[in-house]
């Protein structure tokens, strides 16, 4: 009676829960846990807010127009952004991590590699830009299906930089995708 009663008590949570169709479109940046740290959640109209907010500015983000260029398919625009900027930028680890970025939207991940590795090697004090590479490196890795290495990246992001969610989600996908759920 008791295994009888749970089972139809799962029944209905099932049923209930299928009922709910799973929405899959963010909206709002207040909807979305990773909106400040990920433009790839970004919709147009997103991007078009924060570039309007940076082109506001007195001094607009270079490396943010690029990006934000780069996320909506206009990867040649962004790549043109950055190479104007790059002599006053040479020495900045989010600059290569933004070409990076563009390469890597663009599926060209063995160039996303070359500059995440040489956005490694100057060395940022910031540990959160520290962390993004890191986070970033891992996403080619998981692309390229080196899944040890993303681990390990993701394993040092979250390391360098507890506080960052998405380096935290993507090793929970990572873990998923392998069934490793505890």
């Amino acid at each position: 009676m008791k295994n009888s009663l749970i089972f139809i008590l799962l029944g209905l949570l099932f049923t209930s829960c299928a009922q709910q169709g799973l929405r899959t479109q963010l909206n709002s940046s207040k909807e979305d846990a990773l909106s400040e740290e990920s433009f790839m959640r970004y919709s147009a109209e997103r991007h078009r807010e924060i570039l309007e907010r940076e082109n506001s500015q007195k001094n607009p983000s270079v490396i943010i127009q690029a990006l934000s260029a780069c996320h909506q398919g206009r990867i040649e625009q962004g790549r043109n952004i950055l190479v104007k900027a790059m002599n006053q930028h040479r020495d900045d680890p989010l600059y290569w991590n933004a070409v990076a970025n563009c390469y890597s939207l663009e599926k060209n991940y063995p160039k996303a590699m070359f500059y995440y590795d040489m956005s490694q090697t100057l060395n940022s004090r910031s540990r959160i830009s520290q962390a993004m590479i890191h986070n970033n490196k891992a996403f080619i890795l998981m692309k390229l299906r080196h899944f040890e290495q993303a681990r390990t990246e993701l394993e040092t992001a979250i390391k360098i930089a507890p506080q960052l969610k998405t380096p935290r989600y993507n090793f929970a996908q990572l873990n998923i995708q392998f069934g490793h759920i505890d």
